[in-house]
C-alpha cells in the first residue's frame, strides 16, 4: 500500500470520527449539558422601580441605586443609594414594581427581594434585604404592585401574590404565597396593577384580573403586550398599537372618552411599548422613542412639564425603554440607545437618575399640593451610563 493511499485512509478515519463525536454530542446534549433553548428574555436588561433603578451591565452583573426604604436595592440595608451598587452576577433579565424586584439568572433561577413576603414565594410579611431564590426553570418574569408572573422553560405560566385583583365590592379575590399554574403554551406575559395579560404561542392574547379569575381571549395576531395601571397596550404583528381601559391621563391618546372597554387603534409602526401609571413610552420601527400622557415630572422628556394627549417624539436610536407599570407617586424613565448607552429622565427625589453623576444644573424643583414633599426632576434625556447589556435573546439551561 503506497503512502498516498495510507494518508487518504487516515484522513477518512479522522473525518468519520469527528462526525461521530458531533452526532454523539447532539444526541446526548440534554444529558451532558441540560436542555438548552434559545429563549427571549424580553429584553429586560434595565428596570425602573418606584424610587429606584436597575441595570444589567454587559458582563451580566446587576447594579441598583435610588430609594431603599423597603430593602429594594438588595444590598442588606435600608439606606438610599445615590450611586450604583452591585447586587448580583450572571443576570439576564430584571423587572421591578414599586418596591418589589425580581431577577432572572442565566441558569433559569429567579431571585427576589424588597417589600412584602406574600409575593416572595413564602409566607413572611417582612422585607427581604438581599436576593432570595424563589423559582427555577424560568425564561420570563414580570412583576407588579399586586402580583408576579413567571413563564417556565416548558411554556407554562405561573403566578402568585394577588393575581386576580379586586372584586366589584372591593375585596381581593385571593392571595397566593406560592406559585400556581395558570396556563400553558405561553411565550410572553405582563403583570399589571391587578390585571394580567399573556400571549400564547399561536399569537392569541389572554387576560384576567379585576375580579375575573379565568383567562379570556381578547385578540389574535399579537406580538407584544404591556399592562399599565387599569389599562392595556398591545402591538399586533403588523406593528399597529392598540389599547383599552382607563384613559384618565390620555394613555390611550383619545380625547373623547376616559374609558374604553374594547381595543382602539393608537398608532402604526410600533416595535415596543411600555404602559406606565399615567403615561406611555413607545419605540417605533425606525428606533425613534415617543411618549404621551402625564408629564408632571418631565417624564415625556420633551423639555417641559405639560401633559400630551398625542404621541410626541423624544429621541432617536432607541432599542429598549423602561417605565414603572404600576401606580406610583414618583415617575422616571430609562432608555437604552443603539450604542449601548443608558439615558434617563423624570423624577429624582431619591437619586434614581443616578444624581451623583448628574450636573446640578439639570435639576428643576417640582412641588405637589401644599404639605407634600418637593421633588427634583429632569425633563430632558441625560446620559447616565456608557454601556449596559443590550436586549437580546439568550441561552437558558433548563437543567438545574
Amino acid at each position: 500500500m503506497n503512502s498516498n493511499l495510507k494518508k487518504r485512509i487516515s484522513i477518512f478515519i479522522i473525518i468519520i470520527s469527528m462526525i461521530g463525536v458531533v452526532i454523539f454530542v447532539f444526541a446526548f446534549s440534554s444529558v451532558l449539558f441540560g436542555d438548552r433553548i434559545n429563549i427571549p428574555v424580553s429584553g429586560m436588561t434595565i428596570a425602573v422601580g418606584g424610587t429606584s433603578s436597575y441595570v444589567i451591565k454587559p458582563d451580566g452583573t446587576l447594579w441598583a441605586w435610588g430609594g431603599n426604604e423597603f430593602g429594594q436595592i438588595g444590598n442588606g440595608t435600608y439606606e438610599t443609594q445615590y450611586s450604583p451598587i452591585r447586587v448580583m452576577r450572571n443576570i439576564v433579565a430584571v423587572t421591578a414594581s414599586n418596591e418589589k424586584i425580581m431577577a432572572l439568572r442565566s441558569d433559569g433561577s429567579v431571585w427576589s427581594w424588597g417589600m412584602r413576603g406574600e409575593q416572595m414565594n413564602n409566607a413572611s410579611d417582612i422585607s427581604h434585604l438581599t436576593p432570595v431564590r424563589i423559582l427555577d426553570n424560568v425564561r420570563h418574569i414580570s412583576t407588579s404592585n399586586s402580583h408576579r408572573v413567571a413563564i417556565k422553560t416548558d411554556g407554562s405560566l405561573w403566578t402568585w401574590g394577588t393575581p386576580y385583583g379586586l372584586t366589584h365590592d372591593g375585596y381581593f379575590v385571593a392571595h397566593y404565597s406560592t406559585p400556581i399554574h395558570k396556563m400553558d403554551d405561553v411565550v410572553y406575559a405582563s403583570a399589571g396593577f391587578d390585571y394580567t395579560a399573556a400571549i400564547k404561542a399561536d399569537g392569541s392574547l389572554w387576560t384576567w384580573g379585576r375580579g375575573r379569575i379565568e383567562p379570556q381571549q381578547m385578540m389574535e395576531d399579537v406580538k407584544h403586550v404591556s399592562v399599565g395601571h387599569e389599562y392595556v397596550l398591545v402591538i399586533k404583528n403588523d406593528g399597529s398599537l392598540w389599547g383599552w381601559g382607563s384613559n384618565n391621563f390620555a394613555q390611550l391618546s383619545d380625547e373623547v372618552s376616559r374609558y374604553h372597554s374594547s381595543p382602539i387603534k393608537i398608532m402604526e409602526d410600533v416595535s415596543f411599548v411600555v404602559a406606565g401609571d399615567k403615561n406611555v413610552m413607545a419605540i417605533r420601527t425606525d428606533g425613534s422613542l415617543w411618549g404621551w400622557g402625564d408629564n408632571f415630572f418631565g417624564q415625556l422628556g420633551n423639555g417641559n412639564f405639560e401633559p400630551s394627549l398625542y404621541p410626541i417624539k423624544i429621541m432617536d436610536d432607541v432599542v429598549y425603554v423602561s417605565l414603572l407599570r404600576g401606580r406610583t407617586s414618583d415617575i422616571h424613565v430609562m432608555a437604552i440607545k443603539t450604542d449601548g448607552s443608558l439615558w434617563a429622565w423624570g423624577c429624582n427625589r431619591f437619586g434614581q437618575l443616578q444624581g451623583g453623576f448628574t450636573p446640578e444644573s439639570y435639576f428643576i424643583e417640582r412641588y405637589y399640593a401644599q404639605g407634600y414633599p418637593r421633588h427634583r426632576a429632569v425633563n430632558i434625556p441625560i446620559k447616565i451610563m456608557e454601556s449596559v447589556m443590550m436586549p437580546v435573546s439568550r441561552i437558558i439551561n433548563s437543567d438545574n
